[in-house]
């Protein structure tokens, strides 16, 4: 079920679409966040985020992650549960328009690091890294971000490479998004993975 406020107008560009996908998952992981002080925290959080990927068509996306923000918070009761299916069904429903809206403001990685991150993202894909929550179509929030003394300790150190260059490496280019904590499903598609 997509709630009838949400229509394809709020997203018909990349910008619009990716400033929406940014709020969504950050809604989607976040329980409560329609607190006044929360949110207003996590709506500064979507801001900052916004602002260090997107390059072109900044206010489409600022304006559009407002509006979902918004109408998410008036016209939806405040239910954790009921919120992460409205919004799963979201990203189901619009997914490919989403998964472009990413590619598109997908930052490139370095060679020197390109085959750790795809196996970080492979492991993440595979469930051999942990992660507290997946959506449905595959969107998660991590257990431990990329930089966590736990990961750099037993899983980068097998590299034999800089493990602060691949976690900035993450973060830079997109594929790592909210410090850390949350990755799109479409980074962690076979096909893009491969692709790197």
């Amino acid at each position: 079920m997509i709630p009838e406020w949400f229509g394809s107008d709020l997203i018909e560009t990349k910008a619009k679409a990716f400033g929406v996908y940014l709020s969504l998952l950050k809604c989607r992981f976040v329980s409560g966040w329609w607190h006044n002080v929360i949110k207003r925290i996590h709506i500064d959080s979507i801001r900052r985020e916004i602002f260090r990927l997107v390059d072109t068509g900044l206010n489409e996306a600022l304006k559009a992650s407002e509006l979902f923000l918004n109408m998410l918070d008036e016209r939806e009761p405040k239910d954790s549960n009921y919120i992460k299916r409205i919004l799963d069904n979201i990203e189901i429903f619009y997914y490919e328009r989403f998964r472009d809206a990413c590619y598109n403001y997908f930052k490139g990685v370095d060679d020197s690091v390109r085959e750790p991150i795809k196996n970080f993202l492979r492991d993440v894909k595979m469930g051999r890294i942990k992660v507290w929550e997946r959506t449905t179509m595959g969107s998660v929030k991590m257990m431990y971000p990329p930089d966590t003394p736990s990961l750099v300790n037993l899983y980068w150190k097998k590299f034999r490479i800089d493990w602060r260059k691949v976690v900035e490496e993450l973060t830079r280019s997109g594929i790592v998004i909210f410090q850390g904590s949350m990755v799109p499903a479409s980074f962690l598609e076979f096909s893009f993975i491969n692709s790197l």
